[in-house]
């Protein structure tokens, strides 16, 4: 139940990597739902639940981007 799982945005941006029990809740809670399923089956009591190696997000979540900054080298004056 440790293994990792790659989440996705609900564009198939990658947001996360989290472990598989998160996932399972993720996605029985209906907030995700199942891309890959790589590794077989989570046996219950009533039901068999696929272990999941990639998930996606149901809902947007807007992340802010990285600003890239130059900075120029400080041997030269400035213009």
């Amino acid at each position: 139940m440790n293994a990792p799982v790659l989440v996705l945005n609900a564009n198939f941006e990658p947001l996360n990597v989290c472990n598989t029990r998160r996932a399972v809740c993720l996605i029985l809670s209906g907030k995700a739902d199942l891309v890959m399923n790589g590794r077989g089956y989570l046996q219950t009591v009533t039901q068999s639940i696929p272990i999941p190696s990639v998930i996606r997000l149901d809902q947007m979540i807007h992340r802010p981007r990285m600003q890239v900054r130059f900075d120029p080298p400080r041997g030269l004056p400035p213009r």
